[in-house]
């Protein structure tokens, strides 16, 4: 069995991380042994700051071009009725940041979701023409969609099409599971986003 290193022998390195052709320079613990960094909250403290000044220097980076059938539209706008005075902008941030961390850990939901991606129902939502729009996030949305877009080797714009085919299919099934979910956590995790904003 190999043994794990304990990164006891370190030294200050310097390094880059690379953020959409982006270079953040730091300097942190390195282990000579096996070569890891060694990321600590300090770190994270100024890579965050880092994300905001370049947030405030170059919004366009944090934004996403994606396009949407004319009927997922459709049903995004009755979505809307039940949160007056709310931006369809934040409506879809806080679908995608519920799809990503709260769908995905579903495990019973995400199964019977994924069985629906074959049906009828679901072709009919995603077909009809389709709208070109834009989205723009902030540091920390955008980073979830980076890493979940890696994860499973898709584009940005692409992984906001299926999220929200997704979420709009999700939320008009009469399956009793996922009209539950839908209902008694979707909606309340919507309605606390789009009040803390």
């Amino acid at each position: 069995m190999k043994n794990t290193c304990e990164h006891e022998n370190t030294k200050v390195k310097k390094h880059e991380r690379l953020f959409e052709k982006e270079v953040f320079s730091y300097k942190a613990q390195t282990c000579k042994d096996c070569g890891a960094v060694l990321w600590d909250s300090d770190l994270e403290k100024e890579y965050g700051k880092w994300m905001h000044l370049l947030y405030k220097e170059k919004r366009h980076i944090f934004q996403i071009q994606y396009s949407i059938s004319s009927h997922v539209q459709d049903c995004i706008t009755k979505l809307l009725e039940k949160f007056p005075n709310v931006d369809e902008s934040l409506l879809i941030r806080a679908l995608i940041v519920i799809y990503i961390e709260m769908v995905e850990n579903e495990q019973t939901v995400l199964e019977r979701l994924e069985s629906y991606l074959t049906t009828r129902d679901y072709m009919t939502l995603t077909d009809g023409y389709k709208i070109a729009k834009k989205l723009q996030f902030s540091p920390m949305g955008f980073h979830k969609i980076v890493s979940y877009a890696k994860l499973f080797d898709m584009k940005y714009g692409k992984i906001v099409d299926e999220v929200l085919n997704r979420m709009v299919l999700l939320s008009i099934k009469e399956d009793a599971v996922m009209k539950n979910f839908w209902q008694n956590v979707i909606l309340k995790d919507i309605e606390r986003i789009v009040m803390a904003a």
